[in-house]
This record gives structure tokens, C-alpha cells and sequence, in this order.
């Protein structure tokens, strides 16, 4: 394993969910410096967590779709880990600005690193690659199939850093995210934009929508997970490989809203309404038999627990409405 210690690291998309919890889980390998990029900083402050020291922690706003921004931000660097990123509904609706965050700024970060001689570059990729899965469990070996723009962009980067791999040895992990929710939650992802919308609507005093019948399964995988992957994934030997990162484990939309309205202690039930098309909701059983092998990663946070987590993050920042 490779030691992070004294080492200048860059985390795009710091101030989001998955980027925070990815510098909370650095700041205990003591880095020298982690320099954050986020065109958004603003998060920042409150997505910190007060038991730990963010002292050489460097904001930096900037846009990845910006080369300057990216050669400014990669000075002296010797780890990338990329998790800026427009999400699902937002590619969607400004198919432009996914090609020009997304994969052009993905290239930026690409190019880049091999210029600054960077060690090592973990991508947050994900799962929307497989689209609709053709073999079952799906393991990395799964053709693309995608059928949305966010998970063009996300092969696209795969493949920028396959290529800059051969043309220049960059070393490589490209971690395949399944459902990430918790602490932090945003509302950007179509498919884990029901978890804070539920929240939401009971706060309210309404009933939560389960669109379709329910029975569609995913992997849900807690931010702090994910964070763990990527330190794992940065700190070992492995290079060149893409990997599934997940629990393992599959639950229905049906079952996720049923833990809510337990965790909740509501009366309320939850009503079912047609399927959207913008939602998303394709059922996915998740093969991570590779990050164990490859990366020795199990997750560690249950889906009911994380929950419970989100719902008292969400009470301690007073978002609850009733």
C-alpha cells in the first residue's frame, strides 16, 4: 500500500457529498496538502465535519471545463481523485454542458495529470454505463449499454485515461458507483432523488411517491463508502482496472421507503404513481466480487443505518419542515 503521507493531493468536486466525504476520510492519512477544486465552495463550510482538522486543506474555486483552472489546481499535485461531475437530471436537460463538464473537463483533468506527472488518478465513474443490464450479476466485463448521457460521459472518461494508460503510463482506478446516498445528500442524482424527497414530503406531512410498483432493486452505498474506495483505491499497487463498488446487496424501492417510514416513526404510507421516464429506475444486480479481490474493499455502512444517518443529519441541520 502506498503512503499518502507528505503527499499534495487534488479531490474535484470537493464541496459536494461524495468529494467531502472523500477529504474527511484524507485528512486522517495526513497528506501534506489536499488542494480542493469546486466551482461551488460555498458547501464547503457546511459539509465539514467538526472533529477534524482541515488545516491543510486549500480551496481553490475553479471549473474543470477551464484549462487554466485545471493547470493551476494540478501545480505540484501528486494524486488526483475526480469526483466533480454533472449529475443524471442536469446532463439531461443541458446536454451541452455535460459535454463541456463532464467529458471535456474530465479530458482537462486527463491531460493534465500526465503533464504534471501525476502518480496516480482515481474517476468516480458509475454503474449508468451497463444501461440495461444484458447479464446478471453485472460484473465490469458487462458491455456499455447505456442509454443516457450522464453514462456517456463516464465511459468517455473511462476511456481518456485507457488511452493516456497505454500513450503514457498513467496509473489509473476507475471506481463504478452504484446509488450513493447519505449525509450530504444532494438532489441532483434521478435515481437516489427519492431518499431527500421522501424525507421531504413526510416532513410535510405527505405521503412519499413510489413511482412505478416499487420492485425495482438496487445497491445503495453510503458516501463513506465510497469515500473509502477511493482512499483504497489511491493508496494501492492496482493500475489500468475498472471496478464495481458496491455492497453487494440489491433492495427494492418498495423496501428503501419502508425503512424511511420506519425511521420516521410516521403513520403515513406511501402512495404509488406512474413510472417516470426522467426517474431512471432500472433494476441492476451489482457483482463486487472485484473490488475484494483487487482492492481488498467491503463495505461497511448497512443501507438502514445509513438512513438513520441521513435522517439525523438532516434534523441537526434543521431541515426538517414539520
Amino acid at each position: 500500500m502506498m503512503n499518502l503521507k507528505g503527499s499534495r493531493i487534488l479531490v474535484t468536486g470537493g464541496a459536494g457529498m461524495v468529494g467531502s466525504h472523500v477529504i474527511d476520510r484524507l485528512v486522517t492519512e495526513h497528506p501534506k496538502e489536499i488542494i480542493v477544486l469546486d466551482k461551488n465552495l460555498s458547501c464547503f463550510a457546511d459539509n465539514c465535519c467538526p472533529e477534524l482538522d482541515y488545516g491543510n486543506v486549500k480551496l481553490l474555486e475553479g471549473d474543470i471545463s477551464q484549462v487554466d483552472d485545471v493547470r493551476e489546481a494540478l501545480r505540484g499535485v501528486d494524486f488526483v481523485v475526480h469526483t466533480a461531475a454533472l449529475l443524471g437530471r442536469e446532463t439531461n436537460e443541458n446536454l451541452r454542458a455535460n459535454l463541456e463538464v463532464n467529458i471535456c473537463g474530465t479530458f482537462n483533468l486527463v491531460e493534465a495529470s500526465v503533464a504534471s506527472k501525476v502518480k496516480k488518478f482515481i474517476f468516480s465513474s458509475s454503474i449508468e454505463i451497463y444501461g440495461d443490464p444484458l447479464i446478471e450479476p453485472v460484473t465490469e466485463v458487462h458491455p456499455f449499454n447505456t442509454d443516457s448521457m450522464y453514462g456517456a460521459s463516464k465511459i468517455a472518461g473511462e476511456l481518456f485515461l485507457k488511452v493516456f494508460k497505454k500513450r503514457n503510463d498513467l496509473n489509473y482506478v476507475a471506481l463504478r458507483y452504484p446509488v450513493v446516498y447519505g449525509s450530504r445528500q444532494h438532489y441532483r442524482g434521478r435515481t437516489v432523488q427519492y431518499i431527500p424527497d421522501c424525507f421531504d414530503k413526510i416532513d410535510r406531512g405527505l405521503s412519499p411517491t413510489i413511482y412505478g410498483d416499487g420492485s425495482q432493486q438496487h445497491d445503495y452505498l453510503h458516501a463513506k463508502d465510497v469515500a473509502k474506495a477511493n482512499v483504497m483505491a489511491l493508496k494501492s499497487h492496482v493500475t489500468g482496472e475498472s471496478v464495481n463498488i458496491g455492497t453487494g446487496v440489491s433492495t427494492s424501492i418498495r423496501d428503501v421507503v419502508k425503512m424511511i417510514l420506519e425511521i420516521t416513526g410516521t403513520s403515513l404510507e406511501s402512495v404509488f404513481m406512474p413510472q417516470k421516464e426522467w426517474f431512471g429506475m432500472r433494476s441492476l444486480f451489482l457483482d463486487v466480487t472485484k473490488a475484494e479481490k483487487f482492492l481488498g474493499y467491503r463495505s461497511e455502512v448497512p443501507l438502514r443505518e445509513g438512513l438513520m444517518e441521513y435522517y439525523n443529519w438532516r434534523k441537526k441541520k434543521g431541515f426538517s419542515l414539520s
